[in-house]
């Protein structure tokens, strides 16, 4: 069975997938933008932003830039990824856990990476799942690992691998 039939095990992997499409779709339609959007389009949505000297972005873009992404190719390979990592991390970590799961590491991935952005000087505008889905990834893995369910441990450290290769590639 392919992992898009086996979503329907997976309602809380299906919400976030459809909230992350809506948001897209509702930036296409702000933006008339189909294939990417512009740094005022994503601010302007919720993205994460950070301008040496200008004021600190405001908190609740720590959650906003989780559902937000940057163009077509961007979504839809998150939502991939989400889809066949939600499923098992579903599974592994029970529906409540693997929802506040998703919205505390996607949060906590956008407040490492505007505080690395404030280290380091530099202009930042970011957003995506990514921090979200890698957090997922980790927790689903330790919590496999520690309670015996060792295949899927494994099929999650093959999905690490396989993102880290994907992310380091583009």
């Amino acid at each position: 069975m392919s992992w898009f039939q086996r979503l329907r095990e997976a309602p809380v992997t299906v919400a976030l997938i459809a909230v992350n499409l809506i948001v897209f779709i509702a930036m296409v339609v702000m933006s008339q933008r189909v294939v990417a959007f512009d740094s005022d389009v994503l601010v302007r949505a919720g993205a994460m932003y950070f301008n040496p000297g200008a004021p600190a972005a405001s908190p609740w873009r720590w959650l906003t830039a989780a559902f937000i992404h940057v163009n077509l190719l961007h979504i839809l390979m998150n939502m991939w990824v989400l889809g066949q990592i939600g499923i098992i991390s579903e599974r592994a970590l029970g529906r409540g856990v693997f929802a506040v799961s998703y919205i505390v590491t996607g949060m906590l991935g956008n407040v490492v990476s505007g505080t690395l952005a404030a280290a380091r000087g530099t202009q930042l505008v970011s957003a995506g799942a990514s921090g979200a889905i890698m957090g997922l990834i980790g927790m689903a893995a330790a919590f496999a690992w520690l309670s015996g369910q060792r295949r899927i441990a494994r099929a999650l450290a093959i999905n690490i691998l396989f993102v880290l290769g994907v992310g380091l590639s583009l």
